[in-house]
């Protein structure tokens, strides 16, 4: 079945409260949708969520290279032809992930779609019944922080992660806050967004791994691999690799320098699905356990990391895939897989593709 039309559609949405990380403060979501039309009249949709705070792309440049060739390069293919699309895509520009993963995303909406199937079904089939969440704090006042946590422990989350990075001394004192509220039955890991120097990181992390962490993530530059290796051998909890961790070629750097423990695979910073279970594989094969990270993604982008969640057996932990409740409100109908969100886990999805519905309304981009 091959693919008739894409188009490229834009929503910008409110955060419900700034989202504050080590790298910057985030109040909107200003997200990029790609939509492709197969011949049968079915279509497919993928979104790319980009994050100045996180990463170099923008909205704006998702939509240029989107215009600039990528989307040329799908329409005429045969929906399940992905590897061949996606080196095409890589012929247009290798440094764009999210938005090659907003064409990946909608591929495989459409691909399970013509089958009439949920998206699992193309990667192996669902080994969950459903994906376990963490909660993720923001930064922000230590009262205000720790109020968060307790509120989504309340709900029914059983992990909380708390962004650090910017302040080492109180770093501490709000991981020793929120673990003397939480207890000492809920996990707790801490994201430095890359924000500690190599010798803050050194200083810091043992204080802050005696209130019995999950993991650390991404403490220093993701270009210090050799940074990160140094503090494996200081710590004894588990380092999580997210920032240093967006191609395959990253994830086989990270293996033979044995510079992490976990890796963080958001599926929208490989290029979306297909390359994601790449590295997972690799994962399995070089005995390193997975997580499943957010870009703060809409309903579309959420759905594309549940299914992968639920099929992966190499995914070991908690998913953060929790973006349409810091968002204030979405582009796709409420759907009961993500009204479970607020009991602290995603249930399956129903219905063929990614399994949502799109709301009408959208802008398009000409």
């Amino acid at each position: 079945m091959k693919i008739r039309e894409a188009r490229i559609l834009k929503a910008s949405l409110p955060y419900r409260s700034p989202f504050r990380i080590a790298g910057g403060v985030t109040t909107a979501a200003d997200h990029v949708f790609v939509e492709l039309t197969g011949e049968n009249g079915l279509r497919g949709y993928g979104e790319a969520a980009p994050m100045p705070s996180y990463s170099s792309e923008t909205s704006g440049s998702v939509i240029a290279i989107l215009k600039r060739g990528m989307l040329e390069q799908v329409v005429g293919e045969t929906v399940f032809d992905m590897e061949r699309i996606l080196n095409k895509l890589d012929e247009v520009s290798t440094t764009d992930p999210f938005a090659t993963a907003a064409v990946d995303f909608a591929l495989h909406d459409l691909a399970g779609k013509c089958l009439d199937t949920p998206c699992y079904n193309l990667m192996g089939g669902r080994l969950r019944e459903r994906v376990d969440l963490s909660w993720a704090v923001g930064m922000g006042e230590v009262e205000a922080m720790v109020e968060e946590a307790v509120h989504h422990v309340d709900m029914g989350y059983r992990t909380v992660k708390l962004k650090v990075g910017s302040d080492p001394g109180g770093d501490l004192e709000v991981v020793r806050a929120v673990r003397n509220r939480i207890g000492a039955e809920i996990r707790l890991r801490v994201d430095g967004n890359q924000g500690y120097s190599l010798e803050d990181a050194v200083r810091i992390l043992p204080e802050l791994e005696r209130f019995d962490l999950e993991m650390i993530e991404q403490p220093i530059h993701r270009d210090d691999i050799e940074g990160m290796v140094a503090l494996r051998a200081v710590l004894h909890t588990p380092v999580l690799a997210d920032e240093s961790l967006f191609s395959l070629q990253d994830a086989l750097d990270l293996i033979r320098m044995e510079a992490c423990d976990v890796f963080n695979i958001k599926v929208m910073k490989p290029g979306g699905l297909w390359r994601s279970r790449k590295i997972a594989a690799v994962a399995a094969a070089a005995g390193i356990p997975c997580s499943v990270g957010s870009m703060v993604e809409m309903g579309p982008g959420s759905a594309a990391g549940l299914h992968f969640a639920l099929s992966i057996p190499e995914v070991k932990y908690a998913a953060e895939l929790i973006g349409h409740e810091m968002i204030d409100g979405d582009v796709i109908e409420e759907a009961d897989w993500i009204a479970t969100c607020r009991n602290g886990y995603l249930g399956v999805p129903g219905g063929p593709g990614l399994g949502f519905c799109m709301k009408g309304g959208l802008e398009h981009v000409d």
